[in-house]
């Protein structure tokens, strides 16, 4: 039994993995602003977090290496930090639901930091799982709208529909590629995460599938990374890949030659997804488009509200997981779906959790990234490998807020932060 146990474990991570994208989950409330409901006032528990329970227990007495310990140890000051919030949150139930999600997410960090849980197995899990979703995203990008679906978790949407992430061009509003996920942004994020490790796969594990597989999979996964028109995932994916190169150049130039067709080939299909589409991709980064300019007016408004909410408690923070319904009480009489975090996690972070919660949080990413700085020191080629996982969300965390206000981006970055460790190995 204890021989079963042990080999279902590592499994039962690689599936949690490979299900991540899909947002399966039981509601079991609703909160409400002004008598409507608001997208961060839903409580409720995703499939994958029971997944994820379920190994932890199997897993029992975590092998975790000695110097990864202290990465582990500090996550649990984090939780804790962050459970202090609650007793002084705008809502007690919305934020002890927000503190739960980032618990399962702590636990997933645990679990593949265990060394009976492959690396390599773990991230091919990841990529695979993202198959279905890219499939999904090109069929919303061309049919303009996504099915409903409450087993695998999907809202409908429409292009004409207001309030769907949209892009406007001469062909009329085109609906961005969602996948399975809530936002376009979200799936970005984690299709440049699934662009670097099929890069990396494919690079480390130089065999006939590999080979052959990589390039349906980087055709697919690019011209889908194009179609979310997620700025903020662009970015953090350009530069990760700065950050790559200038380690190999600077550390191992020999494998300049190596890896130079696979980053060719990787350049010229995101050239030939952007310029197929150059229309609304211009238009993303044209100011004085209308939706931009709604965009970027949205965001001056969010940090003019930011000093509202982090006066309220700068200590302990308004509340993990309440900031929108603290900006609804502190400026009410507007409609529900018009307060949103604000795009900037440190700031989020500050103001939900306050100092205690941010210092906490910040001295978490320090046990990670000393780890993986060290390794660089020692010319390890994995551990460029974990440097450029690291740097993507560096980049999001100051355009955008998922990686702390939802599931899917806990998840993503505590997955992100665990590998990171593993490649420094």
């Amino acid at each position: 039994m204890r021989a079963l146990r042990a080999n279902l474990f590592p499994w039962l991570v690689y599936v949690a993995l490979f299900l991540l994208p899909w947002q399966t989950r039981y509601i079991f409330d609703q909160k409400l602003i002004g008598g409507e409901p608001f997208e961060y006032g839903t409580l409720s528990v995703y499939a994958v977090e029971l997944l994820v329970l379920a190994a932890f227990f199997l897993g029992q007495r975590l092998m975790i290496r000695r110097e990864h310990q202290v990465s582990v140890k500090t996550i649990g000051i984090v939780l804790l930090a962050v459970a202090i919030s609650i007793p002084f949150s705008f809502n007690a139930d919305l934020s002890l639901n927000a503190w739960m999600h980032l618990v399962f997410a702590g636990a997933l960090f645990c679990l593949l930091l265990d060394q009976r849980v492959d690396r390599t197995r773990a991230m091919t899990a990841f990529v695979l799982g993202l198959i279905g979703p890219a499939v999904l995203g090109l069929f919303q990008f061309f049919s303009g709208w996504s099915p409903l679906s409450t087993i695998f978790g999907l809202a409908f949407q429409e292009a004409s529909q207001l309030g769907a992430s949209v892009i406007e061009s001469e062909a009329g509003r085109q609906l961005r590629a969602y996948g399975s996920f809530s936002h376009p942004n979200v799936f970005g994020g984690y299709l440049a995460i699934g662009l670097l490790l099929t890069f990396f796969l494919a690079s480390r594990h130089k065999t006939r599938f590999t080979y052959f597989l990589q390039l349906p999979l980087v055709s697919l996964f690019s011209f889908t990374f194009i179609l979310t028109f997620s700025r903020s995932a662009w970015l953090a994916f350009l530069a990760a890949a700065a950050v790559g190169i200038f380690f190999i150049v600077r550390q191992h130039r020999a494998l300049i030659r190596t890896h130079a067709p696979r980053l060719g080939l990787t350049a010229l299909l995101l050239a030939a997804a952007s310029l197929i589409f150059i229309t609304p991709f211009v238009n993303r980064f044209d100011p004085n488009e209308r939706l931009e300019q709604i965009s970027v007016s949205e965001r001056v408004h969010q940090y003019q509200a930011f000093p509202l909410v982090v006066n309220h408690d700068l200590l302990t923070g308004v509340g993990v997981g309440a900031y929108t319904l603290a900006l609804a009480e502190i400026k009410p009489s507007q409609p529900a779906w018009s307060y949103q975090p604000i795009h900037n996690v440190p700031l989020l972070v500050l103001g939900e959790v306050g100092i205690v919660g941010a210092l906490a949080m910040i001295f978490w990413a320090v046990t990670v990234d000393r780890v993986n700085y060290a390794a660089i020191r020692r010319r390890s080629v994995t551990a460029i490998g974990g440097i450029v996982l690291g740097t993507v969300p560096l980049v999001i965390i100051f355009f955008d807020h998922y990686l702390w206000s939802s599931w899917q981006g806990l998840a993503l970055l505590m997955f992100l932060m665990a590998m990171t460790l593993r490649l420094s190995e």
